[in-house]
């Protein structure tokens, strides 16, 4: 949330809205400097959220792996999944 709302004030900055910096430590591209921030301190949620995932895929592969084979089958005839574009 805080990553976000850095990223919402360094637009406001470079669009020239408000005046977040002080004066003194003002420079040419100090909002592109709040965005950047902001997206670097969103990357460790990024990087949980895609541990989740990768958790869930692998935890949905012991599940299917545990089903009877019939069962498998008739899921892979029910779900047919298209080839990555």
């Amino acid at each position: 949330m805080i990553g976000l709302a850095i990223v919402g004030l360094g637009v406001a900055e470079q669009l020239g809205r408000i005046e977040i910096i002080p004066p003194s430590w003002r420079f040419t591209g100090s909002g592109l400097m709040l965005m950047l921030f902001g997206l670097v301190c969103m990357l460790p949620l990024l990087g949980y959220v895609f541990s989740i995932v990768k958790r869930a895929k692998a935890e949905e592969n012991v599940w299917i792996d545990s089903l009877p084979d019939y069962v498998k089958k008739k899921l892979e005839e029910k779900i047919k999944r298209e080839p990555t574009k």
